[in-house]
């Protein structure tokens, strides 16, 4: 029988793959053409071609059915890898990991576990490269295509002969998975909680209060134009036929589809001076609101931030606020408002457009300027929670298909060729993936081939990791806050001798009295809403001592030596006093005493 080598290898396992049918190891088993009529509201769950999605998860509504016996041809149980053999999905590969038992209805195909490979191996080996190509010279395309159980048992792979081989790398693609799952999961309850508190945090149409609002406000909104309050900038595109107008790159010139990126921190075009003064590009003052007048599909209507200062094309409107309006605020308003900046848009509901005198007359709800600032930095924070989601999400995706295209390649190589790969792989994870790459790297520091120099804390680091990850599973959205709780302890361990202990603090920790300050505050603008009351309230005592002590012997230590403080030392201690007004904003919730700022001109 043939033999061959992965591209990589993992650690003490030394044999060759051998190619073998998926027929030998782990056949397709069909399901049972269960009786429409005979479903019931419910009973044991029927999985049907329907409830595997696109995303390879198992879900959707279910129909249900009565016990049948004997059963145990068509029910799934526990670890269960199906595949979609018709539909719109067909070809699809899903999991179904659960102790509830399901059936399995027809043209559901089931993977059966007879213990001829590792599952988990198994499962990965359906997600690769090799299993797709294989599966796409099968398909019988057309109106409904169908895949049959003896194609699929025909299909051919590489597998390694050990089983602990077999493990250890179903194991390493189960964590990836597990990681993937647990930051889709979060992400998914953030944008709930978003489109929930959008909905709930402005007046509804007819009110001037909104249903949620945060602590420490009260009044009613004024109604505003925007048009009254804000300055409003359409943009232009210069003739693209003149060279000399788009070189050389000066000037940030946006296109409306960027308005997509939410946050524009660079353009991709860019223009130069004297094409900005012969077209109607104007110049757009950074952190202002930007808005689609026209575009394909989804665009129009949909709302960015400038980050630096730019120039746009005629399509996108810049609303530039004043003291009056805070811009993070006024996004947010306008996101959650996508659906009527679409029907209030001029011509038919398809190929409608905006323009500077719709966006002018739109009317605002707006709370005091404090109130704003307070409900556009939470929609902020919340987006900070969601695009980090995103990107790691990328981030792991990425990973795992080069490990699947890596560890599944049919290529024998020489060591030397190893080698090269391995480090080929880690030059550019570093590059290009940074942390999670390192974590993910060090996986591949301990379980792969040991000729191989990688640092061994990468194991520890991992592990760690991947120990905080899989928390988020189970607390949902409240992992976020609930991780938390130990920081408490941080601040009474790496800040002792700074007010924590009884004893005052030392010199050297005076030039960093306002860090642990800092991070109540940073931590308190985090846990701000809806979770507030949940986790930072039921420590405030513990937090207003820490605060209190580090404030007093602060105090206490500065004005006796007032006279010999250094300038680094005394930037601290204003840094703290700015720090002071927020503490004080954040506690008089808890009716405790406000900290009194520290003022060295007046020693007593």
């Amino acid at each position: 029988m043939k033999t061959i080598l992965p591209k990589i290898k993992f650690k003490n396992f030394y044999e060759k793959w051998n190619r073998k049918k998926l027929q030998s190891i782990a056949p397709l088993r069909g399901g049972f053409a269960f009786k429409s009529e005979e479903f019931q509201d419910s009973g044991i769950p029927i999985v049907r071609i329907s409830n595997i999605k696109f995303d390879g998860t198992v879900g959707g509504e279910f129909e249900y059915y009565s016990k049948i016996n004997p059963d145990e041809k068509f029910v799934l149980r526990g670890r269960s890898i199906l595949l979609a053999m018709s539909g719109a999905t067909t070809g699809k590969i899903a999991m179904l990991d659960s102790e509830e038992e399901y059936y399995q209805n027809q043209r559901v195909g089931y993977f059966q576990n007879t213990g001829a490979v590792a599952y988990d191996f198994l499962s990965s080996v359906l997600q690769t490269k090799e299993f797709t190509n294989q599966l796409n010279s099968v398909l019988v395309a057309g109106a409904q295509p169908n895949i049959s159980s003896k194609e699929i048992d025909s299909f051919v792979f590489y597998i390694p002969e050990s089983l602990d081989e077999q493990s250890a790398i179903g194991s390493l693609f189960r964590t990836l998975d597990d990681l993937l799952a647990s930051y889709k999961n979060n992400l998914a309850n953030y944008q709930s909680l978003k489109a929930t508190m959008l909905s709930k945090m402005f007046p509804k149409a007819g009110q001037t209060v909104p249903e949620i609002r945060l602590d420490g406000f009260e009044g009613e909104w004024e109604i505003v134009k925007l048009g009254d309050n804000c300055r409003i900038i359409t943009g232009g595109t210069p003739k693209t036929g003149v060279k000399e107008f788009w070189n050389p790159k000066e000037i940030p010139w946006m296109s409306s589809g960027e308005i997509n990126k939410k946050i524009l921190n660079e353009t991709e075009e860019m223009i130069s001076q004297i094409g900005l003064e012969n077209s109607s590009a104007k110049w757009v003052k950074q952190n202002s609101v930007l808005i689609a007048l026209a575009g394909q599909g989804q665009t129009r209507g949909r709302v960015a931030i400038n980050k630096i200062p730019l120039t746009t094309n005629q399509s996108i409107a810049a609303i530039e606020t004043n003291s009056c309006i805070d811009f993070l605020f006024l996004y947010s308003d306008l996101e959650r408002r996508y659906d009527e900046l679409r029907l209030i848009s001029s011509g038919d509901g398809t190929r409608g457009g905006l323009n500077k005198t719709i966006i002018s007359s739109l009317e605002l709800n707006l709370p005091a300027i404090d109130e704003q600032q307070a409900i556009g930095s939470y929609f902020s924070n919340l987006d900070n929670l969601i695009n980090s989601h995103q990107e790691k999400i990328s981030q792991l995706e990425t990973v795992k298909k080069k490990l699947l295209q890596n560890i599944y390649r049919r290529l024998i190589l020489g060591n030397e060729d190893l080698l090269n790969t391995i480090n080929s792989l880690t030059n550019t994870y570093y590059a290009a993936l940074g942390f999670v790459a390192t974590v993910i790297l060090g996986v591949l520091a301990f379980v792969f081939w040991d000729r191989v120099n990688f640092k061994k804390s990468f194991e520890k680091e991992f592990k760690i990791f991947l120990k905080e990850e899989l928390k988020n599973q189970k607390l949902e959205i409240d992992y976020y806050y609930l991780k938390y709780l130990p920081f408490i302890d941080s601040l009474e361990t790496r800040y002792r001798g700074m007010g924590v202990s009884n004893s005052l603090m030392g010199r050297p920790v005076l030039r960093y009295c306002d860090i642990p300050l800092n991070r109540i505050i940073d931590l308190y603008k985090e846990c701000v809403g809806t979770a507030f009351d949940k986790f930072f309230g039921k420590y405030s005592r513990k937090y207003y001592d820490i605060c209190y002590k580090i404030i007093e012997d602060t105090r206490i230590y500065s004005i006796n030596y007032k006279d010999t403080l250094i300038d680094i030392e005394l930037n601290a201690i204003e840094k703290m006093n700015d720090r002071i007004n927020q503490l004080n904003y954040i506690f008089k919730k808890y009716d405790y005493l406000e900290f009194k700022a520290i003022v060295l001109d007046k020693t007593k």
